[in-house]
């Protein structure tokens, strides 16, 4: 009897412990690619530190899952050069298939996440860096705790041709709750004060001096090399 009793707790632990390993799993499906095309996905933060390669089969499917015991976020490159972020979620399955009147054109069927930052990306798609900043500081300042902010001010405001440190500020200052204690947000935060503090030491540590020159008639002011 007891012998029955330990393998029913072995029996019902291995079946738990199965269990509770498939729940933490993110799932991608999707067609539309060609035959041994090479799809790669890699991690966008500390959260998921791999890349990963994704083969094609023979009429031109794809699937791949990772571990996820948390959200995270992930960029998919695909065969032609295409890259869009997904966003990993337990138990979530993501799925990706080509547009049927244009094959040039996907559509991503994913989370609540997924859906947020594939709606907002497609409004800021041809707006000036002027209005695409006035778009997503109306969404942060609308979602401060959202995971798709990250996202936002790391690929159009961090990463734009021309950052701008106040916007950058402005931005890190409307992100609120566990947000902050993301790899990314810190490090644009350190970024940013490092900057700061430089550009302290450039314009103020100098001593005051004013002296004529050599030629005795220019005068020297270190107000004038600021």
């Amino acid at each position: 009897m007891r012998n029955i009793a330990i393998i029913v707790s072995t029996l019902l632990a291995l079946f738990t412990a199965c269990t509770e390993e498939n729940v933490y799993y993110y799932r991608i499906n999707g067609s539309g690619v060609a035959f041994g095309d090479t799809l790669y996905l890699y991690g966008l933060d500390k959260r998921y530190e791999f890349m990963d390669t994704i083969l094609a089969d023979s009429v031109g499917n794809f699937k791949h899952e990772i571990y996820a015991d948390t959200i995270f976020p992930l960029s998919l490159v695909m065969p032609k050069g295409e890259t869009f972020v997904l966003y990993a979620e337990p138990t979530l399955e993501t799925t990706i298939f080509p547009d049927s009147a244009d094959n040039d054109k996907w559509h991503i069927n994913g989370g609540k996440l997924q859906q947020e930052y594939d709606s907002i990306a497609a409004r800021l798609e041809g707006l000036s860096p002027v209005m695409q900043y006035e778009e997503i500081d109306s969404f942060v300042r609308c979602n401060p705790m959202s995971e798709v902010n990250i996202m936002l001010l790391r690929r159009y405001i961090v990463e734009s041709e021309s950052p701008n440190n106040r916007n950058i500020r402005e931005i890190l200052n409307k992100i609120g709750g566990k947000l902050n204690d993301n790899d990314y947000i810190k490090y644009v935060k350190e970024l940013i004060e490092h900057k700061r503090a430089a550009s302290t030491i450039l314009y103020s540590s100098a001593p005051s001096f004013n002296f004529t020159a050599i030629d005795d008639s220019t005068k020297i002011l270190n107000a004038r090399y600021k």
